[in-house]
């Protein structure tokens, strides 16, 4: 039998697939575990993937819908905001 740093996490390790919350497991996984949200590390490691890619799809949607909240100016506004007379101080 080869030593416990040597096995592989496939799923024919029964201790993994069980619902092992080993050392080697990350904080965050073992804190995904405690919430109850995964009963072992792998379904952990999914639901913080998900996470993940929720964040990332929040980061690139939401400067956009924040740009687009401005409001609008035509070019005929600008011109006529050009054409006005600006007060001078003295």
């Amino acid at each position: 039998m080869p030593p416990d740093h040597m096995q592989s996490r496939g799923g024919s390790d029964a201790s993994y697939t069980q619902g092992n919350t080993s050392s080697d497991a990350s904080t965050l996984v073992r804190w995904v575990m405690a919430a109850g949200l995964a009963r072992d590390e792998r379904a952990a490691n999914y639901i913080l993937i998900g996470i993940a890619v929720v964040a990332a799809l929040l980061a690139l949607l939401v400067p956009s819908f924040i740009g687009s909240s401005q409001p609008h100016v035509s070019q005929q506004e600008v011109d006529a905001a050009m054409r006005t007379p600006q007060p001078t101080t003295p």
